[in-house]
């Protein structure tokens, strides 16, 4: 992937960490919650797929150079990426809420101890 690409994308992800929107994203048809950026240069394009609506920050699931020369889908073998990296990421921030629940369980315990 071109540096000017890489420093695009990263340029949209950290608007979108902010709370911004930027005009290459788009929805990902096929999971709620998932959303794409597109980026082209002179000689092709490029997605970044990522995963904004978990509470413990955004999750880039996949990152691509869209390789069809006709028409704008999507190969099976990217869409399986995302579906898989989306499961991962969800199991993910499960046991990082869980471990953040456990901590903060702890912390009460000592507060009460140390009254």
């Amino acid at each position: 992937m071109p540096e000017e690409v890489i420093r695009e994308f990263g340029f949209v992800l950290r608007a979108v960490q902010n709370g911004g929107q930027h005009s290459s994203i788009k929805v990902w048809k096929g999971e709620a919650g998932v959303y794409e950026i597109r980026i082209s240069n002179s000689d092709s394009t490029f997605r970044t797929v990522y995963l904004v609506n978990l509470s413990t920050g955004i999750y880039v699931l996949h990152a691509f150079q869209k390789k069809s020369s006709t028409g704008i889908k999507t190969s099976q073998l990217d869409k399986d990426m995302v579906a898989a990296r989306f499961s991962k990421a969800k199991q993910i921030h499960e046991e990082l809420l869980a471990e953040k629940d456990k901590s903060n369980e702890v912390r009460k315990v000592a507060k009460k101890k140390g009254r």
